[in-house]
């Protein structure tokens, strides 16, 4: 269940994102002992530079700080080449790429599959793995999915 401050630190991300002329890829709140930490994923099709995560990073300091009462860390950062699949849009853009992707139980006998991502539905996703071989898998199944830069 997502918390009135919670709601807050997603729009105030949101809004800065965009008046930087970027994109939020991701954004995780999460404890980390006595302080919060917001972590902040930014993309771009040019990519992301060191600047730019920095630029983040300071124009959502003031804002956050007028909403925050307990302490907190921002991490601003571009998702990497290996960039982990959160939702069904970034399922999407990896469409035709490699990925690895990590199974609740195993499939088959497998609980870790990496191949080239072939087709989405609402139920399923298929995966073509290195030996020609199509894996459908139900979304429910994937624990974690990221891009695979070696395959």
């Amino acid at each position: 269940m997502v918390n009135a401050w919670e709601s807050q630190v997603r729009s105030i991300v949101e809004r800065v994102v965009r008046q930087e002329r970027l994109q939020l890829y991701w954004l995780e709140l999460r404890a980390a002992g006595p302080r919060w930490r917001v972590c902040v994923y930014i993309d771009h099709p040019r990519g992301i530079s060191v600047e730019d995560c920095a630029r983040v990073s300071r124009a959502l300091e003031e804002p956050l700080d007028q909403i925050t009462e307990h302490s907190y860390e921002i991490e601003v950062s571009s998702p990497g080449i290996d960039r982990p699949l959160y939702t069904r849009e970034h399922y999407e853009s990896a469409l035709g790429r490699s990925i690895e992707l990590r199974l609740r139980t195993p499939h088959q006998g497998r609980r870790h599959l990496t191949g080239y991502l072939k087709e989405l539905t609402s139920q399923a996703l298929t995966v073509q793995d290195a030996d020609g071989v199509l894996w459908q898998i139900p979304w429910e199944e994937i624990s974690r999915g990221r891009l695979s830069p070696c395959l």
